[in-house]
């Protein structure tokens, strides 16, 4: 049986990882930004592509208050059958206040995760976002 199509297993990281992770892009360009997603995937366990799809409507609740839960269609990820609803850890819930005080668009059709050119990033921007931080914080 060949390989096509199927992927990497993400792997678990420990705590000390993670803190070490979020200390790392906390030197960044965009910090708020960049430790945002990489919460989105290891507190929430989105995939690049649901990061780079994820709106605000998302996360809110009609008012634009944030919710305690992220709301998943089918479209933003990779399911066919009702989308999903995902718990919203503190640490994410707090990164994505501090996101959303920094972000002058904050409406429902609107991405959170923003280039520097005010546009959302594809799943390949977001995946390569990822072995660039991985390279820069673990040595191999």
């Amino acid at each position: 049986m060949g390989t096509g199509g199927l992927t990497k297993q993400a792997k678990i990281l420990s705590t000390q990882q993670i803190n070490k992770m979020l200390d790392h892009l906390s030197l960044t360009r965009y910090p708020t930004r960049n430790r945002l997603i990489f919460l989105l995937s290891c507190k929430a366990g989105l995939r690049s592509k649901e990061i780079s799809e994820l709106k605000w409507g998302m996360i809110t609740d009609p008012e634009g208050n944030l919710s305690h839960s992220i709301h998943l269609p089918n479209n933003a990820s990779k399911g066919k059958s009702g989308g999903r609803v995902i718990p919203m850890h503190p640490s994410l819930w707090e990164e994505l206040k501090l996101l959303k005080d920094e972000q002058e668009r904050t409406d429902q059709d609107h991405h959170i995760i923003q280039t520097a050119q005010n546009s959302h990033p594809t799943a390949a921007t977001i995946t390569q976002m990822f072995q660039t931080w991985y390279k820069g914080s673990y040595p191999t």
